[in-house]
């Protein structure tokens, strides 16, 4: 599960881990439908992502796209819960998520040579 949230900043260390946990939750998420433990582990691992992100303000604008594309996604998500299968429009909406999170990690691997 995760961790508590802290009350420092973030390291770029704990924010690549931080994604890679996201990411892996929202994959069991993705394969389980609506499934609500699946949704809450999902949405910690989220909510530390969050607090990780935005202690680096070079992450601004791609943050903004993440947080937009997974509004997206998690309502498309809940809308269709008791449909047996992912749709098109469900799988366009898990693509647009998946790549804003690799922009994400992509501008974040600058922070290092940046020294933001």
């Amino acid at each position: 599960m995760s961790r508590p949230a802290k009350q420092q900043p973030a390291s770029f260390s704990e924010l690549l881990a931080t994604l890679d946990r996201y990411q892996e939750a929202l994959q069991l998420l993705m394969l389980s439908g609506w499934d609500t433990g699946a949704y809450t582990a999902a949405s910690m691992e989220f909510d530390q992502l969050s607090f990780d992100a935005t202690s680096f303000p070079l992450l601004g604008v791609s943050w903004m796209e993440v947080l937009i594309s997974r509004h997206e996604l998690m309502h498309w998500l809940w809308s269709n819960r008791h449909q047996p299968e992912i749709s098109v429009v469900g799988r366009a909406a898990a693509t647009k998520h998946i790549a804003a999170l690799q922009r994400l990690r992509n501008l974040a691997a600058q922070i290092p040579k940046r020294g933001c």
